[in-house]
């Protein structure tokens, strides 16, 4: 009976070995499996084909749907909180999210993690600070990207003028390239979520903060008035009316048909900016670190994007597996030598972006070393369309000291309830 008992726990062993080792291919069921992603259009179908081809030696296919931010954030949202089981794979912004953890309908991947051989402590030290929840990582990070400066090349250079350094250089570039139905510059200005986190970029670079240190708001300081009121400048007076409303995608459509000289974007925008066939100015794309504020240097925000897995995936074995796969270290140093966008380990950023430190993945590379992230609060999402709605209203004609004012009153009211400041006697 006891040979019995021990002969049952190698089997069980090697069974266990055989599902979850890495170190040789193990087909997923005999058949194979296929496991449904969601995504948002844009660097990630490109990345999606990347892991597709690694993942067939495990009988692993792969459902795609991307959609466009709107579409497929309202689908993702539904998909976790209803629980529908619908996906098995849901790739977004890391700080996004990880909201759902609390809810309990996101599974950890600390064991994937380690059989992928991901360590915490190896990459951007924002990351290593906001990616783990109570110990437990729930989103595992396959890209990190930050706004770099993209703009038209040839009309630069017939231009005579130079990238700027500066945020007042990037105004005056703006409005002298400003004319014969061609917009200056622009970026993402839509109030949900891009105004925010790109308006973060002048606040930081202009020596401000979002809170002060007791988690009071202190977005009507002067530095946030000054940065403010330039962001607003540029896109009044450089930028398309509907600039207002524009998404990512939007932005990276105006800029391929033509019509504007210069943007303030993600990185990962470039492998359809060199697309010949969805691009009618590939080939004429120079890219530029973001130009300076106040405190002489730029601060731009972070974003990691990453996968979960939720708890009613119909193939969490498979699942785990593409997670595997999508954050070993070969297929990190494979995204790295495409220079599509940063890999979330910055010592293989490094090694690629020496080969070609023009490129968008090495100024990229070179801007996430001062790279922040914004507070990984449970109300950030709240937060970001409160400010964005407030920097949409002071786009549209409102003052900008009485609407920062009006902002920090409605962001402080928000503090209060959820409790950051201590009891007053």
């Amino acid at each position: 009976m006891h040979f019995i008992k021990v002969f049952f726990l190698i089997v069980l062993c090697s069974l266990i070995l055989g599902c979850f080792g890495s170190n040789r291919p193990t087909p997923v069921g005999e058949q194979g499996e296929t496991i449904h992603l969601l995504g948002a259009v844009g660097v990630h179908e490109a990345l999606v084909a990347l892991w597709e081809q690694r993942l067939a030696p495990y009988h692993i296919r792969v459902e795609k749907n991307f959609f466009y931010w709107d579409t497929y954030w309202a689908k993702a949202r539904m998909a976790i909180i209803n629980n529908t089981g619908e996906y098995d794979i849901i790739l977004g912004t890391c700080a996004k999210l990880n909201h759902f953890v609390n809810s309990g309908k996101v599974i950890p991947l600390n064991d994937v993690a380690e059989r992928a051989g991901l360590k915490m402590a190896a990459l951007y030290r924002p990351l290593q600070e906001s990616l783990p929840i109570r110990g437990k990582m729930y989103c595992l990070p396959y890209l990190v990207d930050t706004p770099i400066f993209i703009y038209r090349r040839d009309l630069y250079q017939k231009a005579g003028l130079i990238p700027p350094r500066t945020l007042k250089q990037l105004y005056l570039n703006g409005k002298k390239m400003t004319a014969e139905g061609r917009f200056g510059l622009a970026f993402p200005a839509n109030p949900q979520e891009n105004a925010a986190i790109l308006w973060s970029y002048f606040l930081w670079s202009s020596g401000g903060e979002f809170f002060d240190r007791r988690w009071h708001p202190a977005l009507s300081s002067r530095m946030a008035q000054n940065a403010t009121q330039l962001y607003n400048q540029m896109l009044q007076e450089c930028a398309p009316p509907a600039v207002a409303t524009w998404q990512t995608e939007e932005a990276v459509n105006f800029f391929v048909s033509g019509r504007l000289a210069a943007m303030i974007l993600w990185s990962g925008a470039s492998a359809i900016l060199g697309n010949n066939e969805k691009s009618r100015v590939a080939g004429k794309v120079g890219y530029a670190p973001l130009p300076a504020g106040d405190l002489g240097k730029a601060i731009p925000p972070m974003e990691a994007w990453g996968a979960i897995v939720p708890s009613r995936s119909k193939h969490i074995l498979a699942a785990k597996k593409f997670c595997e796969v999508m954050v070993g270290r070969e297929t990190l140093e494979a995204v790295a030598s495409l220079g599509i966008a940063p890999t979330p380990v910055p010592e293989i950023n490094q090694r690629y972006a020496e080969a070609a430190p023009h490129s968008s993945f090495a100024i990229a590379t070179r801007l996430l070393t001062v790279a922040r992230e914004q507070s990984a609060l449970p109300e950030s999402t709240q937060l970001n369309a409160i400010i964005g709605s407030a920097l949409n209203g002071i786009l549209t004609g409102a003052d900008v000291k009485a609407t920062l004012e009006t902002l920090d009153r409605q962001v402080d009211s928000i503090m209060r309830v959820s409790k950051y400041y201590p009891k007053e006697p």
